[in-house]
């Protein structure tokens, strides 16, 4: 080859290339966003309409179908869902994958811009979102703790205006979700007895408190030789100033103030949310980062800027870290790159044994940091970041850079080769091998990118990773490798002993090969006993989506009875928590509930109630067994509290929610009929308990909800000629008051709100009292309309514009697959599984796409050895390192999961190489004799040797760490470990007496 005769002749250049690449190299891993998985796109968008003071079910009628019909015809569309809330409307679009989200959004804003003027008076125009990506996920949790003695309203505008300011400056900080915030305002509490007796209507103080705090501008006017803004305003900026404002009465026309029909103070404002953390009532504030930020680099400049805001609050409040999942993002890659300094370690020393030269050894290990340096900066090219998947592929793939360089020193070694010519003559024995070697692991890597949907997005990455990898070390190996040969002197590599333990496996393999080339009887058992084992395991392994791990957290979700009031959620959950925290063993606990008022996204979000309070408990121990007690312990004190309905479960993450790995099972139902579907939702749920098999299940849609019905009689509207709006308007004002005026106070807006005296609506009584103006008189409620109680939906969901149904199903432990059999088959109404896996969906896609691997890896070898039947028994010698896989995860008590799966997958690209070298040597010389594929086999066991074991011996670190997240590359490292241990030995023993019968068959043919 020109490449290594190059190399040779001008071994110093190559070496100062190596050495800038590693620099660079070096350069760019430092600048790596580090993340815990890769960044993730979702193909989705959602569209947002806010209709105030309209109840869900008028919402989805009036809002919701109309948004969705103008949006079913955006092309690419997979499916639409929507949930409808009291004034809120939220439609979702999945794409399928790989559409280009902008423009999907430019399409979205054209056709709500053609369906806006004819949506009803009133709604706000619809606002879309299509950026949602799984690392949009909050990478801090803080907790904002007044100091001793202070209460949230007292820092609530500090957290807002000063803390929550500053934390968004932050470099990496994208956007803050606030819960648990009070927000101050002004209540005018209007006496309804008493402005009937003025004859004074509530709407008419309403818009009079409106009218007379004002602060605007009127114009500009010129005198001499200056311009002034001429601007109106008012005095009124206390609440002793809005208690005087002037009210003409209707009776003799006196003018009175306010405060003679109302009481005007200083309240809170409805509370939306509630946070509270180890048992103290909190801010939580929820950190996300920026698109081109990583997670780590984010986290790490909020802590640094907290150092200096801390002091700066330290008065009124203190901010803690509640959760910090950045911290499995360091201990995973600190683990990794502890693995893969192992592993390099342990790569030379599997070389200095078997080729007795540290010079040879560290020739070979040269080429590790080499590649590696050439992936980062491929990494940083392209974005990718140093992630748990895409670090994964490069450790696993240490033993794996060596390969190449192993077989082309050995050629180099063996032929003696001294000056650039017989180098270039004596590696290019070796090109076809490796050339094969690497174009047939490309091959299994390379299909990972064309597979679609979430499996093909998630592992995209490790594909383009481990591909660039598999390039390097072939670089390597044809460049830094004969460099390095040369500088060092082949006088001084001469002379390499065969180790002890070598020289022994040569004459017992020799031995073994002479008998059974004879005689292949022996062979074929061995090849039939492991295609057995290969099905056995399989069928016994268990299948999983991903590795069981061990986690010190777990997640309460406690629903309060619909109509409970959120000061009383408030108060229970503190002492949920507070009891909670108390236990031995718990380390930490916050709770959440409701929606960030100011952001419109978070409050669109299903089940995003103050009712439905989410508890993270962290357990102090991470080995499982201790879990049980404290896990009694928790159902104990959760049971104790009235009407909570609740379930205790693992929390799931975006990625496993996508790939269908929750440990939950949700059941969707969809049909014409609402009423139907939530029946036959509670039925399914009585089955499934009365059979044990469920332990708690709850409906997304629920008629439960508390409502005071309010009928207008159209007769008696028509005989007071009173107008349906202005009653509306009236009543409207009256129940929740109104928010037209407001003053700024303390260096914030505050709303001022007048209504009606909440002790005047307590009773049915009192409401039917509540006077409406009609002409000049004021008409009292009940001559107009009529009261009844009712209970209606809280959200109402939708799916491919039909009234759906979501079951989600709290499986008893062992029964999730007879949950899913008999929702899949038994359920006497059918609905959908949900929670597929997402590899189970894609199974048919996957599938074609590796058997078009597999075919395409037939017609590689199939060329570059000149046959039709040789790339099937290349093809075949893979089954025995499957085997070897398989029985490996078995013994070691883990399951088939995508991790085991990556380690196989890697299997199929590496094993085929001890076929492929074999081949390359029986090909040397013609014809192909028994004591030729004898002699060639023997002389390859120690390349092979060499090549298996340095990959298998720089895995063990990872395959021994099994605890927590490095479960997930331990899955891989004992797969790939089992295949290639059992791969060598068994190839090396079956494939020569196959190629052997193969040869004589094509002989018996020709002839």
């Amino acid at each position: 080859m020109k490449l290594v005769r190059r190399a040779a002749e001008h071994p110093v250049s190559v070496l100062m290339v190596y050495a800038a690449i590693i620099s660079f190299g070096l350069l760019s891993f430092a600048q790596l966003n580090q993340e815990l998985l890769p960044s993730l796109p979702v193909p989705a968008a959602r569209v947002i309409t806010e209709y105030r003071g309209i109840p869900a079910p008028e919402i989805e009628t009036l809002v919701t179908i109309p948004v969705e019909n103008a949006l079913s015809s955006v092309k690419a569309v997979r499916e639409i869902s929507s949930v409808s809330k009291d004034e809120l409307s939220a439609v979702n679009l999945l794409f399928d994958w790989g559409v280009d989200r902008q423009q999907a959004a430019v399409e979205i804003r054209e056709k709500i811009d053609a369906l806006y003027p004819f949506l009803p008076h009133g709604a706000d125009k619809p606002l879309v979102f299509a950026t949602e990506d799984i690392s949009d996920q909050p990478v801090l949790t803080l907790a904002v703790v007044p100091t001793s003695g202070g209460r949230i309203r007292d820092i609530s505008n500090l957290v807002r205006g000063e803390l929550a300011t500053r934390l968004q400056q932050i470099s990496g900080v994208a956007s803050l979700r606030i819960v648990g915030l009070e927000e101050a305002e002004i209540k005018v509490d209007a006496d309804g007895q008493k402005l009937a007796a003025a004859g004074v209507p509530l709407q008419v103080v309403a818009h009079i408190v409106a009218s007379s705090i004002y602060n605007a501008p009127l114009g500009t006017v010129i005198e001499g030789e200056r311009e002034y803004l001429v601007k109106a305003t008012t005095d009124v900026d206390t609440v002793e100033e809005i208690r005087q404002i002037p009210v003409v009465t209707a009776g003799d026309g006196s003018v009175v103030p306010v405060e003679e029909f109302a009481h005007v103070y200083w309240d809170m404002r409805e509370r939306t949310s509630f946070f509270h953390f180890n048992g103290r009532e909190a801010v939580g504030i929820f950190v996300s980062k920026t698109p081109d930020s990583g997670s780590l680099n984010t986290v790490r400049n909020v802590r640094n800027s907290l150092k200096t805001l801390g002091p700066m609050f330290a008065n009124d409040l203190e901010v803690q870290i509640v959760k910090d999942p950045t911290g499995e993002i360091e201990s995973g890659i600190r683990n990794l790159l502890f693995a893969m300094a192992l592993g390099c370690l342990s790569v030379f020393l599997v070389l200095l044994l078997l080729f007795r030269r540290a010079k040879i050894a560290l020739i070979v290990c040269a080429s590790i940091p080499a590649a590696m340096m050439v992936v980062f900066l491929f990494m940083k090219f392209t974005g990718i970041s140093l992630n748990i998947i895409s670090l994964s592929g490069i450790v696993i793939g240490i033993g794996m850079i060596v390969d190449n360089s192993i077989v082309v020193l050995y050629s180099l070694l063996q032929a003696r080769a001294v000056g650039a010519k017989r180098i270039a003559a004596a590696a290019g024995r070796s090109t076809t091998a490796i050339i094969g070697s690497t174009m047939t692991t490309l091959l299994v890597f390379l299909p990972i990118v064309f597979i679609r949907g979430v499996t093909g997005a998630l592992f995209r990455e490790l594909a383009l990773t481990v591909s660039c990898l598999l390039i390097a070390s072939f670089l390597c190996a044809v460049t830094l490798t004969p460099a390095l040969y040369t500088l060092i002197g082949q006088d001084k590599l001469a002379g390499t002993p065969t180790s002890r333990s070598i020289a022994g496996m040569r004459r017992v393999y020799t031995r073994y090969l002479e008998k059974t080339l004879n005689r292949p009887f022996v062979a074929v058992v061995l090849l039939t006993f492991l295609v057995v084992a290969a099905i056995v395991s399989f069928i016994y392994l268990p299948k999983r989506i991903f590795p069981d791990i061990a986690s010190g957290e777990y997640e309460i979700r406690a629903v309060f009875p619909a109509g409970t009031p959120i000061d009383l959620c408030r108060s229970r959950s503190r002492q949920i928590a507070v009891d909670l925290y108390a236990l031995d063993g718990v380390a930490s606990i916050f709770a959440a509930a409701g929606y960030d008022r100011s952001t419109l996204l978070d409050r669109s979000e299903p089940d995003r109630d103050p009712r439905c309070v989410r508890f993270r408990i962290h357990l102090s121990n991470i080995r499982e067994q201790p879990y049980s007690s404290v896990l009694t312990e928790i159902g104990e004190i959760l049971e104790q509290v009235p009407g909570i309905h609740y379930t205790l479960s693992r929390p799931t993450d975006s990625v496993r929610l996508l790939l269908g790995a929750s440990d939950v099972i949700k059941y969707r139902l969809t049909g014409m009929d609402r009423e139907l579907l939530v029946e036959r939702a509670k039925y399914t749920t009585e089955q499934l308990t009365d059979n044990r098999l469920a332990g708690a299940a709850a409906l997304d849609t629920v008629r439960g909800a508390p409502r005071i019905q309010l009928n207008l009689e159209p007769a008696r509207l028509a005989s007071h000629r009173a107008e349906p709006a202005v009653v509306l308007d009236s009543l409207r004002t009256a129940f929740r008051g109104h928010t037209g005026a407001r003053f700024h106070s303390g260096g914030r807006n505050v709303d001022i709100r007048v209504r009606l005296d909440p002790a005047d609506l307590a009773t049915e009584d009192q409401r039917k009292r509540v006077r409406i103006p009609v002409g000049r008189e004021l008409v009292e409620t009940g001559v107009l309309a009529t009261f009844e109680h009712a209970h209606s939906y809280q959200e109402l969901h939708r799916f491919n514009r039909t009234p759906a149904v979501t079951l989600t199903v709290h499986p008893v432990p062992g029964c999730t697959d007879k949950i899913a059999a008999f929702l899949s088959t038994g359920a006497e109404h059918s609905g959908e599984l949900l929670t597929v896996s997402a590899l189970k969906q894609n199974q048919r896609h996957i599938l074609i796409v590796f058997f078009f691997a597999l075919f395409l890896m037939y017609l590689l070898l199939g060329a570059q050895f000149e046959s039709f039947t040789l790339p099937l028994v290349l093809l075949l010698s893979l089954l025995p390192a499957l085997s070897g896989s398989l029985v490996a995860l078995l013994l070691c008590g883990y399951s088939l999961n995508i991790n085991s799966f990556l380690g196989i997958l890697i299997l199929l690209g590496t094993a085929i190489n001890i076929s492929i070298i074999l081949v390359v040597g029986y090909t040397g010389e013609k014809p192909i004799t028994r004591k030729h594929i004898l002699n060639a086999s023997a002389d390859r066991l120690e390349p092979i040797a060499a090549t298996v074991l340095s990959t298998v011996v720089a895995m063990i670190p990872i395959a021994v760490h099994s605890v927590g997240e490095a479960a997930f590359q331990s899955n891989t490292a004992v797969a790939l470990i089992g295949g290639l241990l059992v791969g060598l030995v068994s190839i090396l023993l079956i494939f020569p007496v196959l190629y052997d019968r193969l040869t004589r068959a094509s002989r018996f043919l020709r002839q």
